[in-house]
């Protein structure tokens, strides 16, 4: 009797990448599992015990001067890193081994520093001024109300601090680099519609020309073109991370 193979996955599955295919199903379950059981897990240690020591030695007797400092710290280590941030990626593109590790680690150390006390100030100052008497309301308007705004903004995707990644490991020195296209891609996209709107006329114009030309050379095959609206499809390239 011959045995015949059953593949849940019809449209992905050929007969010859059963293994592979159960191979890479695996691997992506044992990712996620790692991703958020160990490292996302770590994650929250590292940005609880930062957290809780600014608490500790920032200001500690006085919460308006200890979010105001955070603010102040915090924006000032964002400016720095990112204006190292092109002469870190090219020492990260030239240095290779222990050498790249650490400098790849001492600059992303530096940068979540700055990050935390960007978040700290920010979430104290909410705390402290924003509806103190309605903590209810005033957490409904940030949460709620400024969500709306990311997704009319289209930046939604940023509320998730997405990926995973081995350190110093991406080529070019792109392990340093903050992704942040959004004005970029923004602006890129319109020049991209402005230009196929640009080409859909000059297309449309010359279908007109053609069709009130009779001695054309499709007129003699009896051919008839047709003039049709084409609406451009953009798909801008795929920014490497959050904004």
């Amino acid at each position: 009797m011959q045995t015949r193979l059953v593949y849940y996955f019809e449209a992905s599955l050929s007969k010859g990448d059963v293994n592979d295919n159960t191979r890479d199903w695996s691997l992506y379950i044992l990712d996620c599992a790692f991703s958020v059981g160990v490292v996302g897990t770590l994650v929250v240690f590292v940005w609880r015990g930062a957290w809780v020591l600014f608490d500790l030695y920032l200001f500690p007797e006085n919460r308006e001067h200890s979010a105001i400092g955070s603010l102040i710290l915090g924006y000032i280590l964002v400016a720095v890193t990112f204006s190292l941030q092109p002469l870190m990626r090219y020492a990260c593109s030239r240095l290779t081994g222990l050498a790249r590790l650490i400098a790849a680690d001492g600059f992303l150390l530096l940068s979540f520093i700055g990050t935390v006390n960007v978040w700290r100030g920010i979430w104290n100052v909410l705390d402290l001024w924003l509806l103190p008497e309605d903590p209810k309301m005033s957490c409904w308007i940030t949460h709620f109300g400024c969500f709306v705004f990311l997704v009319l903004l289209n930046c939604s995707n940023s509320v998730l601090v997405r990926g995973v990644y081995i350190d110093a490991e991406e080529e070019a020195g792109k392990c340093v680099v903050f992704p942040c296209h959004y004005l970029r891609m923004f602006f890129k996209i319109e020049r991209e519609k402005k230009e196929a709107r640009r080409r859909n006329l000059i297309v449309a114009s010359r279908d007109l020309g053609t069709r009130g030309d009779p001695s054309g050379k499709d007129a003699e095959n009896g051919a008839l073109l047709v003039n049709s609206s084409v609406t451009p499809v953009i798909q801008p390239a795929n920014p490497e991370s959050r904004v």
